[in-house]
């Protein structure tokens, strides 16, 4: 009988952002990631000079990308991957 790997059987539900964005406060967005080769071919995002393959940065070590006062993403549809 062969193994089934649970883990890559299932892929999660995407979290209902909007809904939650009053209690997180788009936290996620201050958080470092790197982008991908895709992130990086499509040419939408702004990226970091000292750190190559990385999200740029704003004040507050916001994603630059953040819309601070509404939390809001200007580049939805053209999020990073790991934003989706």
């Amino acid at each position: 009988m062969p193994s089934v790997r649970f883990g890559y059987a299932v892929q999660p539900a995407a979290p209902d952002c909007e809904a939650r964005l009053r209690v997180c406060r788009a936290v996620c967005c201050y958080l470092p990631f790197p982008l991908s080769r895709q992130d990086m071919d499509e040419g939408e995002l702004a990226w970091s000079a000292g750190y190559p393959f990385q999200l740029a940065r704003a004040e507050g070590r916001r994603c630059v990308h953040l819309d601070p006062d509404a939390r809001r993403c200007t580049v939805y549809e053209n999020r990073p991957r790991i934003c989706r």
